[in-house]
């Protein structure tokens, strides 16, 4: 059995957050390829919370005093602070009223949608756990393997062959075993407590294999509809089809490199702001208008694949400004516990 705190686990963690922020800011618009590339970060973050948090034992109350309300307030007041800003700038009406139904209802802003999914896998993880600790291998595999088909095989096979006319019927999809809350936390105490150092160098290359083959499927796809079907950007359509393969793949070949090396305080220290970050980082696209102006100094007009290296550059400086700024909130004990999302 290993232990929750891996130096492997710490930079998945950096990479989920880069990869999230880098999507968020532009990176779904920059093609198919960058597309479905950054959409892993959000696959990465919950593999690496089931690795933290699945073999784990804690009463029902340590789970929502300790664990959801602290993320449950993060959300509240990050919320209300955009929709003060949004107000200030002529975006919204002071209306408590709208902006409760709101926070029930959807999310004030986009880079929130995966904090409430989160606050999904942390309300289930009394049953989550029972399932990690009792789920025989060959049931894990099976799992990936009707995930897989479901959420990536048969769109693809629709598709091609049926041009969308006839898709699986709703009701036998069962989208639970895609769900972000189920399977890729699982997903990840999986692969961290189960798997062996032979059997992830056997496992990495297939899991590669099988990401570069979809990625080409989903250009191809792509530019196909683009040009044949529909104008426009089709590709968000395509990108979830791959997300679950790359995760997987990305997660594996991290371990294997740096699975076996120990721990790094500061980095483990850095890691832990990244929660921080997702709160924060709306300030750096839209809401203060300083740092709205540095980018779009910095980024232009540039579109499509121009916009990539500009793109990454400002995503990197975000990260490291947050990353610090969320650093020195840290060392508030009430911020503390609302910025650890572990």
């Amino acid at each position: 059995m290993r232990s929750e705190k891996a130096l492997y686990l710490d930079i998945l963690r950096l990479i989920a957050l880069f990869l999230s922020i880098f999507a968020y800011m532009g990176g779904r618009e920059a093609g198919p390829l960058v597309s479905t590339l950054t959409t892993t970060g959000p696959v990465c973050f919950f593999m690496v919370s089931g690795a933290a948090l699945l073999n784990d034992e804690e009463d029902l109350k340590d789970v929502w005093l300790k664990r959801i309300l602290p993320v449950a307030i993060g959300v509240i007041v990050f919320s209300f602070i955009y929709f003060i800003l949004d107000v200030k700038m002529d975006r919204d009406q002071f209306d408590l009223t709208v902006f409760g139904a709101d926070l029930y209802g959807q999310d004030r802003i986009f880079a929130f949608w995966y904090v409430y999914a989160y606050l999904g896998f942390l309300v289930s993880l009394p049953f989550l756990r029972t399932l990690a600790r009792y789920l025989k291998e060959h049931e894990f595999v099976y799992l990936l393997v009707i995930a897989f088909v479901v959420q990536t095989a048969l769109p693809v096979l629709d598709d091609m062959y049926f041009m969308r006319r006839y898709v699986l019927n709703p009701s036998m999809k069962i989208t639970w075993l895609v769900n972000t809350v189920v399977l890729f936390p699982l997903a990840g105490y999986y692969i961290h407590y189960c798997l062996t150092r032979e059997q992830m160098k056997r496992v990495v290359a297939a899991f590669w294999a099988v990401t570069l083959l979809w990625l080409f499927i989903v250009v191809k796809r792509t530019n196909y509809y683009t040009m044949f079907v529909a104008s426009g950007s089709q590709y968000h359509e395509y990108e979830r089809q791959c997300y679950l393969p790359f995760g997987m793949a990305l997660f594996t070949t991290v371990r294997l490199i740096f699975g076996d090396r120990e721990p790094n305080k500061i980095l483990h220290e850095i890691a832990y702001c990244v929660y921080g970050v997702y709160l924060m980082q709306g300030f750096f696209c839209n809401h203060i208008a300083p740092i709205e102006r540095m980018r779009v100094a910095l980024m232009g007009e540039k579109i499509g694949r121009a916009m990539v290296p500009p793109l990454f550059v400002w995503t990197l400086i975000t990260c490291l400004v947050l990353l610090l700024v969320t650093a020195l909130l840290r060392r508030i004990p009430v911020v503390r516990r609302i910025f650890d999302y572990e």
